[in-house]
């Protein structure tokens, strides 16, 4: 929520830990677990929960195993 706020966006705590649970962040973990101590996994679905929560304009996504070629 602090992000948020730092950003000037008005989020309740209702809203976030719904947000935050729908991808796995549940109960204290969402609110009072420092970033810090989470592990690798719950650091990532926190990273993709701020990036679902106020999607940005433009998304590169860049992945070595997707060809695309004219053929196809």
């Amino acid at each position: 929520m602090e992000h948020f706020e730092s950003l000037g966006e008005t989020v309740t705590e209702q809203t976030a830990r719904g947000f935050l649970g729908g991808l796995g962040l549940q109960g204290r973990t969402a609110s009072h677990v420092p970033i810090g101590l989470l592990s690798g996994g719950q650091k990532v679905r926190l990273a993709l929960a701020l990036l679902l929560f106020k999607p940005p304009q433009l998304l590169f996504v860049l992945s070595s195993g997707l060809r695309l070629t004219a053929d196809e």
